[in-house]
């Protein structure tokens, strides 16, 4: 069973309790130099929730420029472990390397290889880091598969962001593309199976569906949003997926309204890991 956690916002304003009281097990946050995290880590820490640093291009930026690599690494573990190793905390270097959004943050694989060892040598040996998300779209015909080209050697674990893929066997929105939990076991086929990787774990650190997607319409986003869960607490194929959505993140991902309410989407999410 995979455990259900929460992207949520940089300052540290998701509560805690309402993580909790959702049923979530943990977060994943882009850490920023000017926001100190540590009284909102002890707190996420005493209630029992995990916690994921992804590192993005703002989160290095703030200590160096990024053609720097080793200087921006350096500057940015030496703050960020002083800061936050009390509260055992997971790192993952960059972001969907391959996609074109707005948050991702796009290089060739000879960068982000090395950005991957950049944390590696001042995370140091005992920290566990995920090779940064990659973006898994549709397949292009003629080009190698981005999970072929990682290094692996520096990281524990490998993550993947899903968007645009149905839950359960409902096909809706119909434009979407794949089934999560086929698609998650062709993607741990060849991270285990394919390159022999049997040693490093599979996260999925983003998956939503904007209510876009839904044509506005807030239930057909909760009924998504519950077959996601189910999914997720149904399969042990990914240690944990992380939901894209919390308060005040985007608004169209959000679990709850802004008067601090659960929406519909975040009433369906409870629901299902109160089950």
């Amino acid at each position: 069973m995979s455990q259900v956690c929460l992207n949520v916002t940089s300052d540290g304003k998701v509560s805690p309790k309402k993580i909790v009281a959702l049923g979530a097990s943990g977060i994943r946050i882009v850490p920023r130099r000017q926001h100190d995290l540590r009284r909102y880590f002890g707190k996420l820490t005493d209630a029992g929730l995990s916690i994921l640093l992804v590192l993005d291009s703002d989160s290095y930026s703030d200590f160096g420029p990024l053609e720097d690599r080793d200087g921006a690494s350096r500057e940015l573990f030496s703050h960020f472990r002083d800061w936050y190793d009390p509260y055992q905390v997971r790192w993952q270097p960059t972001n969907e390397r391959t996609g074109a959004g707005p948050a991702s943050w796009r290089m060739d694989v000879e960068t982000y290889n090395d950005w991957l060892w950049m944390a590696r040598r001042y995370a140091g040996d005992g920290a566990y880091i995920i090779a940064g998300a990659l973006d898994e779209g549709p397949p292009v015909d003629g080009e190698p598969h981005p999970m072929d080209e990682t290094d692996y050697d520096p990281v524990n674990a490998c993550a993947v962001n899903l968007y645009g893929r149905w839950a359960g066997w409902e096909t809706d929105p119909p434009w979407y593309f794949g089934h999560l939990l086929p698609t998650l076991a062709r993607i741990r086929h060849r991270l285990h199976d394919v390159l022999g990787r049997t040693d490093k774990a599979l996260e999925l650190t983003e998956i939503g569906g904007n209510l876009t997607d839904f044509e506005g319409d807030r239930d057909r986003q909760a009924a998504y949003y519950a077959r996601v869960v189910a999914d997720l607490r149904a399969t042990d194929l990914v240690n944990n997926g992380y939901l894209f959505a919390s308060y005040r993140q985007v608004a169209e991902y959000d679990l709850w309204h802004h008067g601090g309410r659960l929406n519909a989407a975040g009433l369906a999410v409870r629901e299902v890991l109160a089950a």
